[in-house]
């Protein structure tokens, strides 16, 4: 799940319903490319670094084309989709958008569908100005905002467990993080630790603390032109091929591409 705030205005660059008896594609990091898709026959399984997910008719799934992923199915699907590229920053405001990978529906999610096929319409029929798509997509985040707070917000003490998880892990981010050590700071279970949070977030936990790290490394690798072993170490990981492995794994591209593409110049 991404917390997102807008920079700028969402442009469209796709709306369309598919439909094929098997389908594969991977995405590869095309910017600040978000998709909006909703499952409206059969399945799709989506594949993100070492995470399978499966999403079901009515489900709704949200891609951003920064991250590496593949979906897929060997059977017959359908699923209608908008597109659109703008520039956002991840935010941790309270009133930012909520935008998890999936979103179930038994969570209730027929308007946001409706939605998409508004969109998909409009953009057939050639209806829509780009200040009326821009509209109706930040209604549509909204929508999908409001829905997954919803089902967050059925139970309280879950919600307020994972925000405490999460200061636990921005308080702790330099050190070697565990799910056992995380949990016995808020004096619950790691079983329970592990099923709230990604009952609530969508991604398991060492998987969000992991991203956490290894975008800081990155961060600091870029700003400070240090090696890799040494940002690694500055958040407590000893070995900096595993890093570079999860790096790669969860992003799709080498954690040194762009530091060694600088060096050449």
């Amino acid at each position: 799940m991404k917390k997102i705030e807008a920079l700028t205005m969402p442009k469209l660059l796709f709306a369309h319903r598919f439909e094929a008896e098997s389908y594969k594609h991977s995405f590869v990091n095309t910017g600040e490319l978000l998709e909006i898709t909703y499952i409206a026959e059969g399945s799709l399984n989506i594949n993100i670094g070492n995470e399978t997910f499966k999403a079901n008719k009515g489900d709704i799934v949200c891609f951003f084309h920064d991250e590496g992923s593949t979906v897929a199915s060997d059977s017959f699907h359908c699923h209608h989709t908008v597109g659109a590229s703008f520039d956002y920053c991840c935010s941790e405001n309270p009133d930012s958008i909520h935008l998890p990978l999936l979103l179930s529906e038994k969570n209730g999610t027929d308007k946001i569908c409706r939605m998409i096929d508004e969109i998909i319409g409009d953009s057939a029929a050639m209806k829509a100005s780009c200040t009326k798509f821009a509209a109706r997509f930040f209604g549509l985040l909204l929508n999908i905002d409001a829905v997954h707070k919803r089902c967050v917000l059925r139970v309280p003490g879950e919600e307020l467990y994972v925000r405490k998880i999460r200061e636990y892990v921005n308080n702790n981010i330099h050190l070697a993080i565990s799910q056992k050590n995380a949990a016995e700071h808020l004096g619950i279970s790691p079983g329970y630790l592990c099923n709230i949070f990604k009952k609530n977030t969508g991604v398991p936990f060492m998987k969000y603390v992991n991203r956490i790290k290894l975008e800081n490394i990155k961060s600091i690798m870029d700003r400070e032109n240090i090696p890799l072993y040494k940002a690694a170490a500055l958040y407590g990981y000893s070995d900096p091929n595993y890093v570079s492995r999860l790096y790669t794994q969860m992003f799709g591209h080498s954690i040194t591409k762009k530091l060694n593409s600088a060096k050449v110049k």
